[in-house]
């Protein structure tokens, strides 16, 4: 669904999602159709974000993520269901005000959450050693998540 777009945009959806079961421009057995559909509609036509707008749960152990104005989480395992070792404080009350507002119990204690999430951190901040460095490469040079391969292409 693309909100409050023209008809033109929408008509572009709609015939990206038909050339996606064809074959994806992206991915070989590609799965995420929506998502390819709108890398067509917006090519060459978006707005670079702060890296703080696209932080990737790659980064879930660095200091930028704490601080981070949108988490991304990938992958099967994001944020559900709550636990230890994998979810921080912050993480466990914005979860919280959406069951509340849901009306589903909440997780109680969510501060208790914080030490075995800095403890995981801990942990593995030697395996993140990659993940911060090109952080700190991205902050330095104002640049989005989103161009991660053209920064860090592997040499061919």
């Amino acid at each position: 669904m693309i909100p409050q777009t023209s008809g033109r945009s929408r008509e572009k959806y709609a015939n990206a999602l038909v050339h996606h079961d064809i074959a994806c421009r992206y991915k070989i057995d590609c799965t995420s159709i929506d998502q390819c559909a709108l890398n067509v509609i917006f090519e060459n036509n978006w707005t670079r974000l702060p890296t703080s707008y696209n932080m990737q749960a790659g980064a879930k152990f660095t200091s930028e993520w704490k601080t981070a104005m949108v988490r991304h989480y990938c992958g099967a395992r994001k944020f559900l269901p709550v636990s230890l070792f994998r979810n921080d404080a912050r993480d466990v009350r914005y979860l919280n005000r959406i069951r509340h507002a849901i009306d589903l119990p909440v997780t109680r204690y969510p501060l208790l959450y914080e030490l075995p999430f800095q403890v995981n951190a801990v942990r593995k901040h030697r395996s993140d050693a990659l993940i911060r460095r090109l952080l700190r490469a991205l902050l330095a040079r104002n640049l989005a998540p989103t161009v991660l391969n053209e920064v860090w292409r592997p040499a061919q």
